[in-house]
Formats: C-alpha cells, sequence, structure tokens
C-alpha cells in the first residue's frame, strides 16, 4: 500500500505545472547584435603543428589590417578562430567585423581590402 501511494505521490509531482518562466529582453543586447556585421573567410595552414607557419600567418594578419584598417573612418576589427576538426589552427577562419553606422559600400571596400592583402601574403607564406 505504500508503494502504491508512493508511486501516486511521484505521478501527481511530476504532473503539476511548471512553473512560468519570465524572460528579460534587453535592448543593448539586440542593438549591439543588429549593429555588428561581417564578413568571413577560412585559410588552410597545416595538418600538422608548424608553429613558425603560424606566427607567420599572425604577422600577415597583422600587416594587412594596420594596411586595410589605417585611413578609414568607421570602427573595424578582425578576429581569428581555430577552425579545424583534428588540429584546431589546420584551419583558421578570419572574420572581419564593421560597425552599423558604416556603409555597407565602405565596408565591403575596406574589408575586401583586408582579405586582398591577407590572401597575397598568404599565397607566400605557402
Amino acid at each position: 500500500m505504500k508503494r502504491l501511494l508512493i508511486l501516486f505521490a511521484l505521478f501527481f509531482a511530476c504532473a503539476a505545472p511548471e512553473s512560468k518562466k519570465y524572460y528579460v529582453y534587453s535592448w543593448e543586447n539586440s542593438k549591439r547584435e543588429a549593429v555588428s556585421k561581417e564578413f568571413s573567410r577560412v585559410y588552410e595552414l597545416s595538418r600538422t603543428p608548424d608553429y613558425e607557419l603560424e606566427k607567420k600567418f599572425e604577422e600577415a594578419l597583422e600587416d594587412s589590417s594596420s594596411k586595410a584598417f589605417s585611413n578609414v573612418s568607421g570602427h573595424f576589427s578582425y578576429s581569428l578562430t581555430p577552425f579545424g576538426a583534428v588540429y584546431p589552427f589546420s584551419s583558421v577562419k578570419v572574420v572581419c567585423f564593421y560597425s552599423g553606422s558604416t556603409s555597407q559600400s565602405e565596408a565591403e571596400k575596406t574589408c575586401g581590402n583586408f582579405f586582398k592583402e591577407l590572401d597575397i601574403k598568404y599565397s607566400l607564406l605557402k
């Protein structure tokens, strides 16, 4: 009899209505997401760890960004993310970010110049 009562108690406890959940909508977060835009490209480096190549690629990134972003009016930046399956740095994803206050044509031109400069330096690394 006790087992039956425990079984009913567990059943009705699980069947109780779920408590209400409240979500807070933040204007700042949605505004930030709407403002941030990007262009990206994936670069293949080496299937095995090659620290010299990775260091040279990092220097190429810094040099390309300083050339492309130096004389622009908007806010531009880049990020580097490991994208490889087995060895994370076997391929990397490079993203060119820009603020929403920048026009689409200026962003395409500036990020295009950044990737063009990086492509040239990347081809010399291989």
